[in-house]
Order: C-alpha cells, then structure tokens, then sequence
C-alpha cells in the first residue's frame, strides 16, 4: 500500500486531489504510530524495487511551488520531516 501511495505522487501529476489524498493517508499513517517511519525508509532499501520516498517528497515540494498547492506541500513537508527526524 505504501509503495502504491508514493508511486502515485511520483507518477501522476494532473490530478491534485488524487495525490493530496495520497499525502494525507501517508501522513495519516505516520501520525497513528510513529514507529512506522522504518516502513517508508524501507522502502528506499527494497532490493527488487527501491523507492526514495524522500526523495520523491522533496521533488513534490520543490516541483509544486504555486500557492493553490500550499496544503499538498504543507503536508509533505510534514511527512518529510518526520522521515529525516
């Protein structure tokens, strides 16, 4: 699921409610337990597929500057932050 959720924010990029529904249930996530960043950095380490989740989240932030897309960033920044903790 998690890998699904990033590979949409990575991927898609014309329907902004899609992917800040995405950043919402991933920080969601986050916000229910903590301990569940080693699941998302996990993920940057799979040996099939590795995922740079952050990587991918400071792309979003830095690619969606326009102010109608402040929540979307306010919320990466958000999972991004507890990620680099």
């Amino acid at each position: 699921m998690l890998f699904g959720l990033f590979d949409i924010i990575r991927n898609v990029s014309t329907d902004a409610y899609l992917i800040f529904y995405c950043l919402v249930h991933l920080d969601g996530i986050l916000e229910d337990d903590r301990e569940r960043v080693s699941h998302y950095i996990a993920l940057s380490k799979d040996y099939k597929a590795p995922l740079n989740v952050i990587k991918i989240l400071n792309s979003y932030i830095l690619q969606y500057n326009q102010d109608d897309f402040k929540p979307h960033r306010d919320v990466a920044s958000h999972i991004l932050a507890l990620l680099i903790e």
